[in-house]
């Protein structure tokens, strides 16, 4: 099973990590992992090319399995604002229509702090 677990403060998203493999198909053709693969590669890549002046935190494990993205100490207000949305539209595109499809191999969970 995959894991989705966000982490914010109050509004503010701080973190996410991505763990396990959904084993919903073969490798290589497993629909699932896929679709959880795209939007957290997805998130990683466009907050590393839209923040202009910090860059996120980010560490995976080179067989897969594992991602963590993890906000910086201090943010400009555009690149809170860029963080902000991407991380908004990657929880709620994961735990809105992702979970409810595929439950049995994926969880989001949302943590505050």
């Amino acid at each position: 099973m995959i894991i989705a677990d966000f982490k914010k403060h109050g509004d503010d998203w701080l973190s996410l990590d991505v763990t396990g493999h959904a084993l919903a198909g073969e490798y290589g053709h497993d629909i699932v992992c896929s679709a959880v693969s795209v939007l957290a590669i997805g998130l990683a890549n466009n907050l590393e090319r839209m923040m202009t002046e910090a860059k996120p935190l980010i560490d995976s494990a080179s067989d897969g399995g594992y991602l963590h993205i993890e906000r910086p100490e201090s943010l400009s207000q555009s690149d809170q604002q860029t963080w902000q949305w991407l991380f908004e539209s990657t929880y709620s595109i994961m735990v809105y229509d992702l979970e409810p499809a595929y439950g049995e191999y994926v969880e989001v969970h949302c943590h505050q702090q």
